[in-house]
């Protein structure tokens, strides 16, 4: 912009013309991607591809998860919400599959402080389990 101006100071006004249009187009491009970011929070976007295999991550990792699947993650203004099924063994006690999933969420929260809510839905895994338990 003032550039332009020192332009059309020395005699070259179409210099003003010109840099009125790239005043324009600049103010098109903020607007974009201001409005782009704001239609994303309402629209409660997931998180971009590379978060979410990151969660992918964590969630495979933690011992007890035999898998997982449903796996839904939403961005809420800074915040984020994660929901998913995790299979567990259906040779364990329900107390077990519960501090399976504390063990999820615990992680979760620690790698991604931004995760607001984790909603965990604990599933049997369906191979049978009578080598571990001696029963036929």
């Amino acid at each position: 912009m003032i550039v332009g101006l020192a332009f059309v100071m020395a005699g070259f006004t179409m210099f003003d013309s010109i840099a009125a249009i790239f005043v324009a187009l600049l103010m098109l491009w903020i607007s974009y991607h201001l409005g782009k970011k704001s239609i994303n929070a309402l629209m409660d976007v997931s998180p971009p591809d590379v978060v979410m295999e990151q969660i992918c991550t964590v969630i495979s990792s933690t011992p007890g998860v035999e898998n997982f699947h449903k796996l839904k993650a939403r961005n809420v203004g800074n915040k984020m919400l994660v929901e998913f099924h995790v299979h567990v063994s259906h040779c364990i006690t329900v107390q077990e599959g519960h501090d399976i999933s504390h063990s999820v969420k615990e992680r979760l929260i620690t790698e991604f402080p931004n995760i607001k809510e984790v909603t965990i839905h604990i599933e049997p895994n369906h191979p049978e389990c009578d080598e571990k338990t001696g029963d036929e």
